[in-house]
């Protein structure tokens, strides 16, 4: 599967900061709570045809990926997909997609330039009238955006629990893959243990 940033500028790193979007959040019955969340503005393209959304950077998904609904807009049809079914669970439950390259343009000043990234694409629940069409917000995992940026989450930075921003690094790869994959050597110890 292709992995592919094509630079905006490929003379200077890309870097930006961000304040977070509060977002309510239905916690029961007429009980809502407000969080914080690293989203941006962003548009998915996928075979010319271009989806205007949000994108969640989420450092706890392995993956990215789309919703079924996002999916349909952008012309992916998962069952046509090749490869195997790729389960995916969560606090809204299990579901299953397949991974598709989709290019992902982050609507951001200065722009990063267009990312090639492997999203998994879900599958519709078998009762789509029954499923939650709330969110189109596609989720951003960890590979391959956090090995190409150091992403920093700076909740506490004033005295209001309300505020907080986010900050993007372009990651410089400065030391040989070698020094970390040696395992570490424990010292070892002579003598009776007590």
């Amino acid at each position: 599967m292709t992995v592919e940033w094509r630079k905006a500028n490929p003379d200077r790193p890309w870097n930006g900061s961000f304040q977070f979007r509060r977002i309510r959040i239905k916690a029961a019955p007429g009980n809502r709570l407000r969080a914080l969340r690293p989203i941006l503005t962003a548009d998915l393209v996928y075979q010319g045809n271009r989806f205007p959304t949000f994108a969640l950077i989420d450092s706890g998904a392995d993956w990215s990926l789309i919703p079924w609904e996002v999916a349909l807009e952008l012309g992916i049809d998962v069952a046509t997909l090749p490869g195997p079914d790729r389960g995916v669970s969560g606090s809204t439950g299990a579901g299953r997609g397949r991974a598709v390259e989709v290019e992902l343009d982050l609507r951001v000043n200065p722009p990063p330039g267009p990312m090639i990234l492997p999203f998994v694409a879900m599958r519709p629940p078998l009762d789509t009238k029954a499923a939650s069409t709330a969110s189109k917000t596609v989720l951003v995992g960890r590979h391959p955006f956090f090995e190409w940026f150091d992403i920093h989450f700076r909740m506490g930075y004033t005295t209001d629990p309300d505020l907080g921003k986010w900050t993007v690094r372009q990651v410089t790869k400065k030391h040989p893959a070698d020094m970390y994959r040696k395992a570490p050597t424990m010292p070892t110890v002579e003598g009776p243990v007590t």
